[in-house]
């Protein structure tokens, strides 16, 4: 349904406007979109394959989250090994973006400092990484509605054989459900697989507006 995709987007949107401190993570969530956007193309020529390569070089040396863009990669990876097999380009490029990771100061480290991070014991008594469920239930329903709302958007992307969406929204859903810091980016997340797949549903269509679509903006208007 048309004008109910889109007002679930605007309305994902407007969950996320709280969700916007300056912080670094911030980087992190802009370069794990722009992957996603690159990684869904019908054809990942060889200029998209270097810009990401580039890409992951300058977000290695920008913000440790960059260890997010090899797990999204190796998703990727799946869902071609699900529909085909694997191409040396393929395999090649997971080696190259490997190493953009070792061209900072900290070298291997970069990979190793998340696994040590999420080891700390006393890592869930700082606000931003308690869990969201045990932590958000009852002070924040709205925002556990847009992790509910990803996963339901991933679980039908799987149906209908878009596996890499699918397994990329389950990630943001985990990710969100482990530490309250990553709400907002399964329902950011959201809101970009919505659009890409209204892209990919009704590619250069002109969309008119029905009544409710209307009434939702005005609404959202309202809110804003």
């Amino acid at each position: 349904n048309w004008s109910l995709t889109v007002v679930l987007l605007l309305w994902c949107l407007y969950l996320n406007l709280s969700f916007w401190p300056d912080r670094p993570y911030v980087i992190t969530y802009v370069f794990a979109l722009i992957t996603y956007l690159i990684l869904i193309q019908p054809l990942l020529t060889w200029r998209l394959r270097l810009g990401l390569v580039l890409m992951f070089i300058l977000w290695a040396n920008l913000h440790i989250g960059f260890v997010l863009g090899i797990i999204i990669y190796c998703l990727y990876l799946v869902e071609r090994r699900l529909i085909r097999k694997l191409s040396r380009a393929d395999l090649i490029l997971l080696g190259a973006l490997l190493l953009a990771g070792l061209l900072t100061p900290y070298g291997v480290d970069l990979y190793w400092y998340p696994i040590k991070m999420f080891s700390f014991s006393k890592l869930t008594m700082i606000r931003e990484w308690k869990p969201a469920i045990t932590y958000r239930f009852f002070e924040k329903p709205l925002e556990l509605m847009s992790i509910l709302f990803t996963g339901i958007v991933g679980f039908r992307l799987v149906q209908i054989k878009k596996y890499f969406p699918g397994l990329m929204a389950a990630l943001v859903v985990l990710m969100s459900l482990k530490a309250v810091r990553y709400i907002s980016f399964a329902g950011i997340f959201g809101a970009v697989a919505i659009a890409a797949a209204m892209a990919d549903i009704r590619p250069g269509k002109k969309i008119i507006m029905p009544w409710l679509l209307n009434a939702a903006i005005i609404a959202m208007i309202g809110l804003f």
